[in-house]
């Protein structure tokens, strides 16, 4: 609409998605990506919906608000099961994360202090979860 032309989808970057088949690999890129940074554009989404006056705009940035918190919820069942699978290579992969974490704005910081430091640890001190369970945590 901006464009004044038709935008589509381009090429998907694969080469980008590698870091490795570790069950270690998998919980760093789903901490940082689905729990931090997914969390963190589903409520700036969220925000800016509410704040655009362009209906149409909103209804769209509405739409994208919810596919990124459905992201991040993924990546907490993704993060649960790693850990059920392999908890000696989760545990140490959570404590790196915790420990280096740099988030990209002060967004992010916020959504690592408030949301995924204290879901981290609750899920820590659950050792025998209930199905489901992780995606509602966060």
């Amino acid at each position: 609409r901006f464009a004044g032309r038709a935008l589509g989808r381009g090429p998907l970057a694969v080469a980008r998605g590698g870091g490795g088949a570790s069950v270690a690999a998998l919980v760093a890129s789903s901490l940082r990506d689905g729990c931090l940074g997914e969390a963190a554009a589903a409520l700036e989404l969220a925000e800016r919906s509410r704040e655009e006056p362009d209906e149409r705009i909103a209804s769209a940035l509405a739409t994208m608000a919810a596919d990124e918190e459905r992201h991040a919820e993924l990546a907490w069942r993704i993060l649960r099961f790693a850990h059920e699978l392999a908890p000696a290579e989760a545990e140490p992969a959570i404590a790196a994360f915790l420990a280096e974490a740099h988030p990209k704005s002060a967004l992010e910081a916020d959504v690592l202090r408030d949301v995924v430091r204290p879901a981290l640890r609750a899920f820590a001190t659950r050792r025998s979860p209930r199905a489901g369970d992780c995606a509602h945590e966060a």
